[in-house]
């Protein structure tokens, strides 16, 4: 990171970036895989796994070819998680059948 006074601007506009490519991938897979009268909750399910593999498997890759260290790997898969659900739960609100 360069010098100087940190600003969080342009790092939460990528991050944005990344929830809403993982939504779309996970959208995706959805609307592919599952019909619109399928229950909301077996939406909720497949749009977390989705969003998990998305968040969590970078950390994995981290630990095993750039060494960092495996407990920050399980807080990021615990925050994977999080993010998952969170996905999950705007897909369960938000499927059609709700």
């Amino acid at each position: 990171a360069p010098n100087g006074p940190f600003s969080m601007g342009k790092q939460l506009a990528q991050w944005f970036l990344v929830a809403l490519l993982v939504s779309f991938l996970a959208s995706y897979v959805a609307r592919h895989s599952l019909l619109p009268t399928t229950a909301p909750r077996e939406a909720m399910r497949i749009t977390s796994v989705v969003a998990f593999g998305c968040y969590g498997v970078s950390s994995l890759i981290n630990s095993v070819w750039m060494m960092q260290p495996w407990a920050n790997t399980a807080r990021s898969l615990f925050d994977a998680l999080v993010y998952a659900m969170a996905t999950g739960a705007a897909f369960y609100f938000l499927w059609p059948s709700a």
